[in-house]
This record gives C-alpha cells, structure tokens and sequence, in this order.
C-alpha cells in the first residue's frame, strides 16, 4: 500500500522520518506493508529488487505481483528476558529521578541497575 495522499498527517510524517533517516523518497514509493514500524524509512522502495531486498532483510514473504518466500519455520526465542532496551532505559531515569543518592557515579552502576530492573520487569519464562 502506498501512502495515501488523502492522508497529509501520516504522509508528513512518513515523510520526515525517511528525511531524518537519509532516505531519499524522489523516485520511490512508500510500502507501509514492508515497513516494520510506521514510518520505516525501510519500506521506500524504488523497483521489485528493493522491494525482494526489503523483505529477505526483514524473513519476510511476499507473494503477488513479487514472490519472496519467507523462512519456512520462526527462529529459536533468544535466551533471557524479553524486555525492550527503551523500557529498560526508562525504568533506569525514572530510578534516578525518584532517588536522588543514586546519582553520584551512577554511570559505573548502570550494568547493575539494568539488571535489577529487568529481575524486577521482566516477564518469567
């Protein structure tokens, strides 16, 4: 699906994460169903090839007008917690927000503080 131009709000947008991420968009289409997030700068394709580059990258499928056949099986769950790097990061401010004697060499104590927090969020296996 190409962005749609009746859709100004998310066609800026599209547009202005392609322009923060370097991507030149003259040219190119935007296939929101390549793209991994909205606004994947990823997903601005110019011919079959990036379209097939795209979705190998991605161990996407595609079928239709491109054919790319997927990976037959899903891989192996990473070992450990499963807790994004961002939520983590967060839990992290907030800890130094909220206590402030934490603060002094904080940065040495960040592989340990991380730890804490993902015991302390992360989902049980």
């Amino acid at each position: 699906m190409a962005i749609s131009l009746t859709d100004p709000v998310y066609g800026n947008y599209v547009l202005a994460r392609a322009k923060a991420a370097g991507v030149e968009t003259k040219g190119r289409k935007y296939l929101s169903s390549l793209a991994r997030y909205p606004g994947d700068p990823k997903a601005w394709v110019q011919d079959i090839s990036d379209v097939k580059r795209v979705c190998r990258e991605g161990s996407m499928s595609c079928t239709g007008a491109v054919e790319v056949k997927g990976p037959a099986y899903l891989p192996e769950p990473k070992e450990g917690p499963n807790l994004a790097e961002d939520i983590i990061e967060n839990a992290i401010l907030n800890k130094l927000i909220d206590n402030p004697e934490l603060r002094p060499g904080f940065k040495k104590r960040i592989p340990e503080m991380r730890e804490q927090v993902i015991e302390e969020m992360a989902p049980e296996h």
